[in-house]
């Protein structure tokens, strides 16, 4: 546990050097929306060996310090932002708010988001996945927001894209055995630290993922994988994606794509467009 926990609180120092210090006074909590369930799915804000857990409804919000599960052959789409506007008159919904777009309990109705394209995350997880929000915040220095995101995947695995970060910001993914740093790309993981990252531009160097992990001897131990590559944990290796799992991982990237389709060409208001995806919610039995 403290190798974990010294190479959770060393591993900005390998990856990362911060320049600019965030203002407690600037920074605001995001939010989760839940975008999207299929199969049976809960959450919980409780901590401890035995958390009440609440069934999960697309159109839920959450905030850091939520964990949800998923059941098998489950999914869960979320998008993390720094805040998410959502359509029929309902108000920005912002971190620590009890309002939301839909009840924890059996509902049917219609839920619609709408949100600014180029500050969203977006996270599925895979069935038979728990996934913690261990933190989640913004905070807007000059032009740019510098934002904070620590997600702590403690079984199963999730697949997520994530947009082109400031330099002060950060996206990090704590597995079992280790993190995982992200600076804007498509990637998967699992909680046993395989990694797959999609290819999305022509510079090899510019997309990739620094998974830092305790070996069985307690040895720190950092990998660098890069677009196009998949890293498998139990050899410590990175080979190139064959093109089944290149396949598989640009269907789940366009199903995700299209909950936030961006309909404006670019340098038309920045990208930053707003999507009205409608969403039915039937009743859960």
């Amino acid at each position: 546990m403290k190798s974990l926990q010294a190479l959770f609180f060393g591993i900005a120092g390998l990856i990362l050097t911060f320049t600019v210090s965030v203002s407690a006074q600037n920074t605001r909590p995001g939010v989760v929306t839940v975008v999207g369930v299929k199969g049976p799915a809960s959450y919980t804000l409780e901590s401890g060996t035995d958390p009440k857990w609440i069934p999960l409804v697309a159109g839920k919000v959450l905030t850091a310090g939520a964990t949800i599960r998923t059941g098998p052959n489950a999914l869960v789409d979320l998008v993390l932002a720094p805040e998410m506007v959502a359509a029929q008159g309902f108000p920005i919904v912002g971190a620590g708010s009890t309002v939301g777009p839909a009840d924890d309990a059996p509902v049917r109705g219609l839920v619609s988001y709408n949100t600014p394209m180029l500050k969203q995350n977006v996270v599925r997880m895979s069935g038979d996945t728990v996934l913690k929000i261990d933190k989640l915040t913004a905070a807007e220095m000059g032009a740019d927001t510098v934002s904070d995101t620590e997600l702590d995947l403690q079984k199963g695995s999730i697949f997520s894209k994530v947009k082109k970060l400031s330099e002060t910001s950060v996206f990090y993914v704590k597995i079992p055995t280790g993190i995982a740093s992200v600076r804007g790309t498509s990637f998967f993981i699992s909680a046993e630290g395989n990694v797959s990252v999609l290819a999305e531009s022509n510079d090899a160097k510019e997309h990739t993922v620094v998974l830092a992990i305790v070996d069985s001897r307690g040895q720190q131990i950092t990998f660098t994988i890069p677009q196009g590559y998949v890293f498998n944990a139990a050899v410590g290796t990175s080979v190139q994606l064959n093109k089944i799992d290149l396949k598989n991982l640009k269907s789940v990237l366009d199903a995700l794509q299209t909950l936030f389709p961006n309909t404006g060409p670019k340098g038309n208001n920045g990208g930053n467009e707003n999507d009205n995806t409608i969403i039915h919610v039937s009743p859960v039995k």
